[in-house]
């Protein structure tokens, strides 16, 4: 579907998702999407709190989009996102980039997501 296909990752009794697994998913694959749908896995431990703070998801935009601009008005639609020129040293690095926290991902977060895509421009 949409030339897309799923990278399953491994997880931990006890620590749950496996980063470095991601990290060398993400070194890998030319990633389009990462959707993690909770930190807990299947076997039901939570992934120590430590660890959920490294999932973000960096998200590029179309080219002709402005991280900045989308940040304003993410912002007054109640929508908190980091603009990716936040990240660059270079003036205009990632002006087409956003960091959303990936730590939990409910049907909030799903809905504004798709509110979000409206915004872009």
């Amino acid at each position: 579907m949409h030339g897309l296909r799923a990278v399953e990752l491994p997880t931990h009794p006890r620590d749950g998702l496996d980063l470095a697994a991601l990290r060398a998913a993400l070194d890998r694959c030319r990633v389009r999407a990462c959707v993690i749908t909770n930190v807990n896995n299947p076997l039901g431990s939570c992934m120590p709190e430590d660890a959920r703070r490294d999932l973000v998801a960096w998200v590029e935009l179309p080219p002709r989009a402005d991280a900045l601009d989308l940040y304003a008005r993410a912002l007054k639609a109640g929508i908190a996102i980091a603009p990716g020129p936040l990240f660059g040293a270079r003036a205009g690095a990632y002006r087409n980039f956003i960091r959303l926290n990936a730590t939990w991902m409910g049907e909030d977060a799903e809905r504004a997501i798709e509110k979000l895509g409206r915004l872009v421009v």
